[in-house]
């Protein structure tokens, strides 16, 4: 995911998850999908949390990268890094989309 067109991409959660926070810890659990199974519940970590909160359509995945570093101080390697396999992640279980 990572090249020069991801730098300025912006997600958003697309609404086939809800989501609920729990501690440090944010559940996503599926609404589109037949009997929500329960190995379809998606449990984010604080930085994938922090990452998600911010996907709000308007932020490009470089601005996000620079607040992952800002807040977890982390080299931009690691940041970018964690942010592109969440992103990954969650494209691939059809929770967010290219805003």
């Amino acid at each position: 995911m990572r090249n020069d067109d991801s730098l300025s991409s912006c997600f958003r959660d697309n609404g086939s998850y809800v989501s609920r926070r729990i501690g440090d810890e944010i559940i996503l659990v599926p609404i589109r999908q037949h009997g929500a199974e329960l190995h379809s519940i998606v449990r984010l970590n604080d930085v994938a949390a922090f990452i998600w909160e911010k996907l709000d359509g308007k932020s490009p995945t470089n601005a996000l990268t620079t607040a992952i570093i800002e807040c977890y101080q982390v080299d931009e390697e690691q940041a970018a890094a964690d942010l592109d396999t969440l992103l990954r992640q969650l494209l691939e279980i059809n929770a967010i989309e290219a805003a």
